[in-house]
């Protein structure tokens, strides 16, 4: 019987070792735990970020479930069903002072939405749901300003069906209050020397929605490689009482000119910042 090499052996049982502490199904979407305290609200918001000029055609309203479980998963308040239609949003927000007491100034929790399927009375299915995006913000009950984000988070995919794929553009949802500026960026990625070969300018379109789907601002603009613009929307900081407004982000890229070329690599961000100071406090990613 033939011997098998020391070293051979040893990579085999590294191999094996690697193989045991693989993790064959990736982790499913959703949301960590956040500690939630006194002073402080939790909110989740959910988009339909398909666009309202498309609502006529496939894919249809998305159906969510969004719920706030604590540690031990129970609820922390009823859960909330809603149907969205393109480009339209919901949320549900939890005051961290009614779920805490003198002995208890922390609180963990954790934000679940899950997708349904769209059904008729008689359980029939109908169209596929719309692509949603799901963002969880902390925020300060006194001044309304967003101190931490998740996500966006892509609940659809828990099934690991996406029923429309979209370009990598839209970005998740949040929310502003007076003298805090939303400010949506687009880069054409490549260097600016590589502008004589492909891939070529892009012309990008700039949206911010509000929580209704309706159109903030807008701008179009033709990027070289190299190149970034902007879009801001502001609430003056005397206007008080506007209260907190949702603003969500969509870059839409085509090609520019006739040479051809497809449009180069394009990169979107959202941030939040303060007008007086300049201090970004948010910054999302699709």
């Amino acid at each position: 019987m033939k011997t098998i090499p020391a070293v051979i052996l040893a990579l085999g049982l590294l191999a094996g070792e690697r193989a045991f502490a693989f993790n064959p199904q990736p982790d499913p979407p959703g949301f960590g735990m956040i500690g939630l305290c006194a002073g402080q609200s939790l909110r989740i918001n959910v988009a339909n970020v398909d666009l309202p000029a498309l609502n006529e055609f496939p894919p249809g309203p998305c159906r969510v479930e969004i719920a706030l479980y604590d540690e031990l998963g129970n609820l922390l308040l009823p859960a909330v069903e809603k149907t969205l239609t393109a480009g339209r949003s919901t949320h549900i927000d939890l005051n961290g002072d009614d779920v805490l007491t003198r002995d208890l100034m922390r609180r963990e929790v954790r934000p679940s939405v899950r997708l349904l399927s769209n059904t008729t009375r008689d359980g029939a299915g109908l169209l596929p749901p719309g692509p949603c995006r799901a963002t969880v913000e902390l925020f300060d009950n006194q001044t309304g300003r967003t101190l931490v984000t998740l996500g966006p988070d892509k609940p659809g995919e828990a099934a690991g069906f996406n029923p429309q794929p979209e370009p990598p553009g839209n970005v998740g949802q949040v929310a502003i209050v007076a003298g805090q500026v939303a400010r949506l960026n687009a880069v054409n990625l490549p260097e600016p020397g590589r502008s004589g070969f492909p891939p070529g300018p892009c012309r990008v379109e700039l949206i911010l929605f509000n929580g209704d789907g309706a159109v903030l601002k807008s701008s179009t603009t033709i990027l070289r490689p190299g190149e970034a613009t902007s879009l801001d929307f502001a609430i003056p900081a005397d206007a008080t009482a506007a209260g907190r407004i949702p603003v969500r982000g969509v870059m839409l890229v085509s090609r520019a000119g006739r040479n051809g070329f497809p449009p180069g690599p394009c990169r979107t961000t959202l941030e939040v910042f303060d007008q007086a100071s300049g201090k970004t406090s948010v910054v999302m990613a699709p």
